[in-house]
């Protein structure tokens, strides 16, 4: 259960730790949220533009730029070689927009 907004230890931690998927791929680790970005502005903004694999299915933003999703995921947790081309100019793209003000 909750008290004051946090979680209580013992309640459902660990079967939530268990619905997770971790991407330990370390070759992604360039794609991943670094400290002074905000995943909101930088990439969440620019979901519409994310690629998608070669068989149609959405990628995952948040396994490959945050590490981490849920099991239950229906979106795409790998990518071809060509993916990860496209994923990486995207992640890329994200930053640069992010460099430049909102004016």
């Amino acid at each position: 259960m909750e008290k004051n907004g946090k979680k209580l230890p013992g309640t459902h931690q660990d079967q939530d730790k268990q619905d997770m998927v971790y991407d330990n791929d370390k070759s992604h680790q360039k794609w991943r949220v670094k400290e002074n970005e905000n995943f909101s502005r930088t990439f969440y903004r620019n979901q519409k533009e994310c690629p998608k694999t070669e068989e149609g299915k959405p990628i995952c933003m948040k396994f490959f730029i945050r590490g981490v999703c849920m099991k239950s995921c229906t979106r795409s947790h790998s990518l071809s070689a060509e993916d990860a081309k496209n994923f990486n100019e995207f992640v890329e793209g994200c930053r640069q927009r992010a460099l430049k003000p909102d004016f």
